[in-house]
């Protein structure tokens, strides 16, 4: 089973974006510019939570490393998640992520 959540900790949800930095789409000279540029999204709750604005530069901490971006409120995330998608331009969240654990709990800090 997953491990519970303390009190500063976000759990880390990666997921695929249609237009990213693969291949096929890179490729494609229409299709390329159509892969933005990675942002953490957090529930609004959590954003004031966290005492930060749209927009600002946070560090996002995992046990595998660290990551500096963009972070934008988003009420579609559900409350104590931090989203973001993966293959995308700019840090790599994939370097957060441990494929062994079965969750990935990270710390968000304004940069």
């Amino acid at each position: 089973s997953a491990p519970a959540v303390d009190a500063y900790a976000l759990r880390l949800l990666a997921t695929r974006k249609l237009f990213d930095l693969g291949a096929s789409t890179q490729r494609s000279p229409s299709l390329a510019k159509l892969a933005t540029p990675t942002v953490l999204r957090i529930h609004p709750h959590d954003f004031d939570r966290l005492g930060i604005e749209a927009g600002a530069q946070v560090t996002v901490t995992s046990a595998r490393g660290a990551v500096s971006l963009p972070a934008e409120p988003d009420a579609g995330v559900a409350r104590g998640t931090a989203a973001a998608h993966f293959n995308q331009p700019g840090p790599d969240i994939g370097a957060l992520i441990d494929s062994a654990g079965a969750v990935t709990e990270v710390r968000v800090e304004r940069s």
